[in-house]
């Protein structure tokens, strides 16, 4: 299991995303092989799909976090607010799971037999992990509650909680997928 702890502040929220990053590559180059691209339940997603979903998921953030400041606040908006908390957005994410939201358009995963594609993958995810981080040392403290960002299931939310998101998706990803192939294995 991987713990976040409850990252908040701009070096906590790095050291999370970094210590994740690490947890969930290391996590999805464990799989066998012959696991990798096979689906483990029915309509669910093989641990490579769920691999290429984070990797899709980062991507954007990794732009969308090194975009100009004053460019995202014309596009998105701000926050007069402070941001919530890592458990509360983690609460507000599940409950949105449960009530039936699912990921769509670009954040879907193209299904490959592929094997050899996990080293492709891998040089994606840390490629989009480091960018990710990267970006994040450059803002400041206040413009992460003060500059909104799209999600698609939570709507326009602080930079900061996008961050926070983040790090609980990848770990939602990693845990589930490893759930499915020890119950595979039973």
């Amino acid at each position: 299991m991987i713990d976040a702890g409850n990252p908040y502040r701009k070096a906590a929220l790095i050291e999370s995303l970094e210590k994740v990053q690490m947890a969930v590559a290391d996590y999805f180059s464990s799989i066998p092989p012959e696991k990798f691209d096979k689906r483990l339940v029915p309509d669910a997603w093989s641990p490579q799909e769920n691999f290429q979903h984070l990797i899709l998921s980062v991507q954007p953030l990794a732009r969308a976090m090194a975009t100009p400041k004053s460019a995202l606040a014309l596009m998105f908006g701000k926050s007069a607010g402070t941001s919530r908390h890592y458990i509360q957005v983690r609460e507000n994410y599940l409950d949105k799971l449960v009530k039936g939201a699912k990921a769509t358009g670009r954040y879907l995963p193209k299904p490959s037999e592929d094997t050899s594609d996990r080293e492709q993958l891998m040089q994606q995810w840390h490629q989009a992990g480091g960018k990710l981080v990267m970006a994040t040392q450059k803002w400041k403290e206040a413009d992460l509650d003060r500059i909104l960002l799209p999600h698609p299931v939570l709507g326009k939310i602080p930079a900061r909680e996008m961050l926070m998101f983040t790090i609980y998706h990848n770990i939602h990803h990693t845990v589930s997928v490893e759930k499915r192939l020890k119950e595979g294995n039973t």
